[in-house]
């Protein structure tokens, strides 16, 4: 899609990563335990809707039509699907374009703008760097959080994502992968626990109301309010085509 950007024109794209998409990975695991694959579509959202919809009413500006979203966020077949995170489109692009801005925001660019002048003028790695610092705040939208190391924000980045590929084995067969898939989350709870403890407890809480089979008169505390900032917004500008 990139190749039809004129020269010095922009891209616009949008991404999903494992981090904003971690509390819907988790949802998906319902149809693995409440629905069998000969249910038909109807019957399915009759078994979703009483345990999704009270999460979904604690979404503000909710505006898709709850049968809807089951629709296309559990019941619909993953097949080959992937992810797709703000450092991939980046590097994908990286020869082509420069990376401009973002929805939500996260780059701060504090270098002189006589500094940036020429081939090098480093727009990519700038914006991957700000992205890894700053990804902890795609975990949770109730809450803004400071900056992270890099270093944190990639460990991140690959613990979620392990998640996302225990997920799509569940759903494919794979029921050994229940128990790393628990482990996982435990991780992801222990790494941000300091930062956001209550993010923390809504990891906690999901992964254990799964593991007793998702009780539909459980009353839940945390689960339910617990949702990611899941698609992001790039603008990318192609550099002079020669």
């Amino acid at each position: 899609m990139s190749g039809f950007t004129q020269s010095s024109g922009i891209f616009v794209t949008t991404t999903c990563g494992s981090i904003s998409y971690l509390s819907e990975t988790i949802r998906r695991l319902l149809f693995n335990i409440c629905i069998t694959t000969s249910t038909s579509l109807q019957s399915s959202l009759d078994t979703l809707r009483p345990y999704l919809e009270p999460h979904l009413l604690n979404l503000k500006g909710m505006s898709r039509p709850v049968d809807d979203w089951i629709i296309d966020n559990i019941l619909h077949p993953l097949e080959q699907r992937q992810l797709l995170t703000v450092p991939e489109v980046v590097e994908a692009l990286c020869n082509d374009f420069d990376f401009y801005t973002s929805s939500p925001r996260f780059t701060t660019d504090w270098r002189w703008y006589k500094e940036i002048v020429g081939e090098d003028r480093q727009f990519n790695p700038t914006a991957v760097n700000a992205y890894y610092q700053s990804n902890i705040n795609l975990i949770d939208y109730r809450y803004t959080f400071d900056l992270q190391s890099v270093a944190f924000g990639q460990d991140l980045e690959d613990s979620c994502a392990v998640t996302w590929h225990l997920m799509a084995e569940i759903q494919q067969g794979d029921s050994t992968k229940w128990q790393p898939f628990f482990e996982q989350l435990l991780e992801i709870s222990k790494m941000v626990e300091k930062i956001s403890p209550n993010t923390a407890l809504s990891i906690a809480e999901a992964s254990q109301y799964l593991q007793d089979g998702a009780p539909l008169d459980r009353e839940l505390k945390d689960f339910p309010k617990w949702w990611g900032r899941g698609t992001q917004y790039l603008s990318l500008i192609r550099k002079s085509l020669h």
